[in-house]
């Protein structure tokens, strides 16, 4: 692709590294990410963000047929008490070129171009200073006087009205007539509810129930804010990434109790006060609890898309019945194209020993009992075939992902990769 004339007003600016993580390649020019990098990883981030910026300017260089403009200036810290000016002409592209790699002494930009342009035969590159006062060139006027009257022109193209973004909750039958709510925090098993409707006591009592983890109220509402309260939101004024201990400091419950008032659950702060310890230090494996992952090792709510084509969700969903037998009993699949996205949130993402783990939060209600939420018994149920489809999508996204940060992505057969199922109500 090439232009008869090109303008590179800031080719002098530097490159700019506003990621946290760090991607480069090791000596076998194998790609790696590392979301907590250390110095020497931060520097060999730093490399490449410096070899794609002199690839962008060869590139930007290149383009031209007739002539290539480069807006020409000092770029740097200016002098102060502690030090003298320093110039950051050389962490550019077209800088890099004029002073071949090495930094540059503030004021020496000017020289060095010069003795680049005397390289070159006269015409072939030249140095122009601009003028002080900008020039007047005579308003612009057009040749046609008669004015004709404005019509649109009729499109005869085609529109893909087949491709959309779509997500599970979207392609179950008895939820198409929901709009998509495939938003962070929202329990795709979770049946939405008439908000009219949302604070009927389930029960056909006329005494109150006891205030417990099992009586908590259920529906859309309160399953998104036990998923905002473990996100750690109550906290985000105070830190960027909490960890889930942070959410049993003692100097935080002052934070977490204005949280649940802003979100209408204040009556059950007792409650949450007693549940919220046993969820995070609730064993998920031996030795591993959420209270023993670092903020460094986990994200949550972590969205991602998949692109599909060529496939009928209603296939996926045979599919998945004819391999999974517990998928059987999970709500149908409409029956309609897949093109364009899924997408959907990972509650959360952790490593734990080596190991990735996908974790879904599920506050769906199974009973008053703990014996209501043993293993026998969530196999059974209705909702771990929603679970365990979720749990596939979940994996297909952590996985596209890795494979567009990684070049190659080798899981493991072993437990390399594993979906964990957490239900709040039964954590003790």
């Amino acid at each position: 692709m090439e232009y008869p004339i090109v303008y590179l007003p800031f080719a002098f600016t530097p490159y700019r590294d506003k990621e946290k993580s760090a991607l480069y390649h090791d000596a076998q020019q194998q790609l790696w990410i590392a979301i907590d990098p250390d110095e020497t990883q931060t520097e060999l981030h730093k490399e490449e963000l410096y070899a794609a910026e002199i690839r962008l300017a060869y590139v930007a260089l290149t383009r031209s047929k007739e002539a290539c403009f480069i807006g020409s200036m000092e770029v740097g810290k200016s002098a102060n008490k502690s030090h003298g000016a320093v110039s950051d002409v050389h962490l550019s592209g077209v800088g890099a070129l004029i002073s071949e790699g090495e930094p540059l002494e503030a004021g020496d930009l000017y020289p060095s171009i010069e003795r680049l342009c005397e390289r070159y035969q006269n015409g072939q590159m030249g140095l122009l200073e601009l003028p002080e006062e900008p020039p007047r060139l005579p308003r612009f006027k057009m040749d046609q006087a008669q004015l004709t009257e404005p019509h649109a022109r009729a499109f005869t193209g085609r529109v893909e009205r087949d491709w959309w973004v779509g997500s599970y909750s979207s392609l179950v039958v008895e939820d198409k007539e929901q709009h998509d709510e495939s938003v962070p925090g929202l329990d795709e098993t979770t049946r939405l509810l008439d908000p009219l409707a949302e604070d009927v006591d389930v029960k056909d009592s006329q005494e109150a129930p006891e205030q417990n983890r099992f009586t908590f109220p259920k529906g859309a509402k309160p399953g998104t804010f036990l998923h905002d309260t473990l996100e750690g939101k109550a906290l985000h004024d105070v830190s960027s990434n909490p960890s889930f201990n942070d959410l049993l400091k003692t100097s935080h419950h002052k934070l977490m109790a204005d949280f649940y008032e802003r979100q209408g659950f204040d009556e059950w702060q007792d409650v949450l006060s007693e549940w919220l310890p046993d969820i995070v230090n609730t064993e998920l494996m031996a030795g591993m609890s959420l209270g023993s992952l670092s903020p460094s090792a986990c994200r949550k709510e972590m969205e991602f898309f998949i692109p599909v084509t060529g496939m009928n969700a209603l296939q996926l969903d045979r599919i998945s019945r004819e391999h999974d037998e517990v998928s059987r009993v999970a709500p149908m699949i409409q029956d309609r194209p897949l093109k364009g996205m899924l997408k959907g949130f990972i509650d959360l993402l952790f490593e734990y020993q080596g190991r990735y783990y996908v974790l879904d939060y599920k506050s769906n209600y199974l009973g008053d009992d703990f014996a209501d939420y043993e293993p026998e018994r969530i196999g059974s149920c209705h909702c771990r075939a929603q679970i365990r489809f979720a749990i596939s999508a979940l994996y297909l996204g952590v996985a596209s992902l890795v494979k567009a940060a990684f070049a190659t992505l080798r899981l493991r057969k072993t437990r390399g990769w594993r979906g964990v199922f957490v239900s709040p109500r039964y954590a003790a």
